[in-house]
């Protein structure tokens, strides 16, 4: 069972212990420790942004405190290295200090995983989103904290620290090329093309195109480092222009909600009704495709492709699998864009999605995006290379989900599910600043759900990215919850309500305590009366869900008790 407060007291004494075996000089293990400590601010930040539990949140600090172990006590063996085996040797640490023997197997999973992975150029492809979202929480952190002690060292100039922390590069004021190229195209730049300081600096900002979490963004638009790393180099006209794009891009993703689902609705949408995006949006498309043979969502290999681009950018894309109806032994992988503001490298990078998917498995690709910016006159649709007469030219379809301004009456005659999309969409745009007028839409879009002859889940999942799109303050979404009931009561409408939504979800809710209790009798044989009366108490579908996973794994009672304990559950 995770006690963050004893990881906590460990590296208060783990650090005071470096100091006094004085292995290396204490202004190092002072840097180290100081980096260590706002990491771990940084992430607990990060995670209060995003309401996460208590326990998720002790989780991801007792991964901070102990990310870069094996940096105090070898920092000479692995910095001269200038690789990744910062992170193996932390863990041959911990494991020689037996520091997981109070986690459970699973946590012990999650942290290694994550600690592992932290400093990699890129995270690797895994179906573990718990991992996944863990090691973007302390990647942002990290970075953070970096950015912290690049800026702090390009105003200072202290020449040990600046060995210590930095490369053993030339410190002369060039830049390369490529370098300049890379960041211009929102994309993460590699070490193996860095030559100077300069150049290193500039791979430090190309950071931001991997940054994950809208806090992220506010903490470094505030902080102002990037902009101080800049300041530092040559003032040129290149460096002037990757200000300009950099600033805007950082003042955009801050701008953006707070979210911690990196599955937007609008995949799960998409996903779901696949088929009636398609007829709604393109149908000429629609028309060609065997809808009998179904479709299928290629989400790992649209991970692999989008690893492998190495791209900037956090958008809704999904890759989905289909059939012509000529019958050609083939696929056709339709990669699908939702663009929630305007992105200068936009066309770039569905070029390179595109060429990706192809090179890597063979398939023709048609690149769709839809465009749901508020810039009506932002509307890419082609990448063009032309060098001495070699020229690469690649076009897209797109649709700008402003034009259906114009469109209010096809889209209130229609029936298909995305006419709601993006009738909600808009609508979302034009009250940002009038949360009466987005109270009144919401209503108006949630009874149109109850009019149109939608089925009852249709209706449910309609409903859900209405909620998740038109966001209201806790006394107007009570308001408008209180509207759709009377709406319901007073119409006799036979769909389902909020009230009946609720009703589905306490009994999908009653299925889970069911499995819950079924898989720790398979495993432990039997199981206290107590422990049943706090399972039939649970009503959070994430909690009983976390639950699940940690009883398939169990074989002791008392384990699972600290589990519940953990979890917040009692009787």
């Amino acid at each position: 069972m995770l006690q963050v407060s004893f990881y906590r007291k460990w590296f208060i004494n783990y650090v005071d212990d470096c100091r006094s075996k004085a292995q290396i000089p204490v202004i190092y293990i002072d840097w180290y420790e100081k980096h260590t400590l706002n990491v771990c601010a940084h992430i607990i930040n990060i995670c209060e942004s995003l309401s996460l539990s208590q326990y998720e949140k002790n989780l991801a600090e007792t991964i901070a405190l102990l990310h870069d172990l094996a940096s105090f006590e070898q920092v000479w063996e692995y910095r001269q290295k200038q690789s990744a085996h910062y992170s193996s040797a932390t863990l041959k640490y911990a494991d020689a200090n037996n520091l997981f023997s109070g986690c459970t197997e699973r946590e012990h999973e999650l942290i290694r995983k994550t600690i592992a992975s932290h400093n990699l150029k890129v995270l690797p492809i895994s179906g573990d989103s718990e991992f996944l979202f863990l090691a973007r929480l302390i990647r942002d952190a990290d970075k953070l904290d970096l950015w912290r002690q690049m800026a702090e060292q390009s105003m200072q100039k202290n020449e040990p620290i600046r060995q210590f922390i930095w490369p053993l590069l030339p410190d002369k004021p060039e830049l390369s090329d490529i370098i300049l190229k890379t960041i211009g195209e929102n994309a993460t730049v590699l070490f193996k093309n860095v030559n100077t300081l300069d150049d290193f600096k500039l791979l430090q900002i190309s950071w931001i195109f991997d940054l994950n979490f809208t806090n992220s963004f506010r903490k470094l638009k505030k902080s102002k480092y990037i902009e101080t790393i800049l300041f530092s180099l040559p003032q040129i006209k290149s460096i002037r222009i990757i200000y300009e794009a950099v600033d805007i891009y950082i003042t955009e993703n801050s701008a953006m909600p707070i979210r911690n689902d990196f599955d937007s609705p609008w995949k799960e949408i998409i996903e779901k009704y696949f088929e009636s995006f398609m007829q709604f949006f393109y149908p000429e498309i629609a028309c060609e495709i065997d809808w009998t043979k179904g479709y299928e969502s290629l989400d790992k290999e649209l991970m692999q492709i989008t690893r492998e681009a190495r791209v900037g950018g956090r958008l809704a894309d999904k890759l989905m699998r289909v059939q012509k109806k000529s019958g050609e032994d083939t696929w056709v992988l339709v990669h699908t864009e939702i663009q929630g503001q305007k992105v200068k490298a936009f066309s770039h990078r569905s070029f390179v999605y595109n060429y990706r998917a192809f090179e890597l498995y063979k398939k023709p690709v048609v690149s769709l995006a839809i465009l749901a910016d508020d810039n009506p006159s932002w509307r890419p649709s082609c990448y063009c290379r032309n060098i001495w007469g070699c020229k690469t030219t690649f076009q897209f379809k797109t649709v700008k989900l402003l034009d259906y301004k114009n469109k209010e009456e096809l889209l209130e005659k229609s029936s298909n599910p995305f006419a709601i999309v993006v009738q909600s969409h808009l609508k979302s745009l034009e009250t940002k600043k009038n949360n009466e007028k987005r109270l009144h839409w919401k209503i108006a879009l949630t009874k149109d759900l109850y009019s149109k002859g939608f089925t009852t889940q249709e209706v449910l999942d309609l409903y859900h990215f209405i909620d998740w799109l038109i966001a209201l303050p806790k006394d107007l979404e009570k308001e408008y919850h209180q509207e759709i009931i009377k709406y319901k009561e007073e119409s006799k409408m036979r769909y389902v309500t909020t009230a009946e939504r609720i009703g589905i979800e306490k009994g999908m809710i009653a299925e889970a305590r069911e499995m819950l209790i079924a898989i720790l009798k398979e495993n432990l044989g039997t199981i206290p009366d107590s422990i049943t009366k706090i399972i039939n108490s649970i009503d959070q579908k994430t909690t009983l869900r976390e639950l699940v996973v940690k009883a398939m794994k169990c074989n002791d009672v008392n384990i699972f008790e600290k589990n519940l304990a953990l979890a917040g559950c009692s009787p």
